[in-house]
């Protein structure tokens, strides 16, 4: 079970976010068509409110949820702000190699949903070296190169060989007992999403409110991020990069959510929040507080 629950998160999983560039209309983060923008009596904050039946969820994605939220022909494809390949090679200590997978995994999944089978294949070959370095057998790369090159201009074979090679990675990493390397991951992967989405929010205008509700919705994605690494706080890294993501949860607070009494529904079961109305009170300072925050804590895995 567990396997499986890793096995989903690693690849697609961890491009949520980018669901924030196609400025919503499907899928259970997205923000509904009675969404409207107003001032508030205290100018410095924004709000807005939904008046539509949805469901928020609260913990990760799964790969089927991920793909109903897409929208490719809406979002943007900025390839210049991926993590360059040439990086890949550069990563020595197993925290920074793990992490780094986790971001490039993210940008390999962007490439594959805008149909780019070049610029997947060079993430390919960045994501192949760094799951070598975590140990993956040489064979099991080997094998999926072959595959790729027979394949090279069909994305959705190269996507397919890509979740395979995750998956051998998660089962590989949690049968030598290194779930700190799969936190690792999760959290780059979390990162880069984070950072994809907000390079395209403004920071010096009212940005538009569905892009910010699909931000505002990751302070839950970030409180179950934690706890993978809580559980894996005895690792010296793990317990670092915690702190940081600590100081951007302190933000995220900072942005408030609202539910009308007596009109929310909590499924433990599937981790989702269900209401017919919802309010989001915000200040682009709080918004711009955070995308600098990301864009740190992003530099500081990138780092050499």
């Amino acid at each position: 079970m567990m396997k499986n629950y890793y096995s989903y998160l690693l690849l697609l999983l961890i491009i949520f976010t980018t669901a924030c560039m196609d400025q919503g209309k499907n899928g259970k983060m997205l923000g509904s068509k009675n969404t409207r923008n107003k001032k508030s009596a205290n100018k410095s904050t924004i709000s807005f409110q939904n008046e539509s039946k949805k469901s928020i969820f609260y913990g990760l994605y799964s790969p089927n949820e991920i793909s109903e939220m897409l929208e490719r022909e809406k979002m943007q494809y900025k390839p210049e702000s991926f993590l360059p390949v040439e990086k890949a090679s550069q990563f020595t200590s197993s925290s920074k190699i793990a992490m780094n997978l986790g971001i490039y995994g993210a940008d390999f999944s962007i490439t594959k949903m805008f149909d780019d089978p070049e610029e997947a294949i060079l993430y390919m070959g960045a994501i192949s070296e760094l799951s070598e370095k975590l140990g993956i057998p040489a064979s099991v790369l080997e094998t999926s190169a072959i595959r790729i090159e027979k394949n090279i201009g069909s994305i959705d074979s190269i996507s397919n060989i890509a979740t395979e090679i995750f998956t051998t990675s998660t089962e590989f990493l949690l049968e030598t007992g290194r779930e700190n390397a799969l936190s690792l991951i999760l959290m780059g992967g979390w990162i880069e999403g984070m950072y994809q989405a907000l390079n395209i929010i403004e920071t010096d205008s009212i940005p538009d409110s569905q892009m910010v509700e699909m931000i505002m919705e990751q302070k839950y994605a970030l409180n179950f991020l934690l706890t993978f690494l809580r559980n894996q706080y005895e690792d010296p890294d793990v317990a670092y990069y915690y702190r940081l993501l600590e100081v951007l949860a302190d933000h995220f607070d900072k942005l408030e959510i609202y539910y009308k009494p007596g009109d929310i529904e909590v499924d433990t079961a599937k981790k989702v929040i269900l209401t017919n109305w919802n309010r989001f009170d915000y200040s682009i300072s709080a918004i711009s507080d955070i995308k600098q925050i990301v864009t740190s804590i992003r530099s500081i895995v990138v780092e050499i």
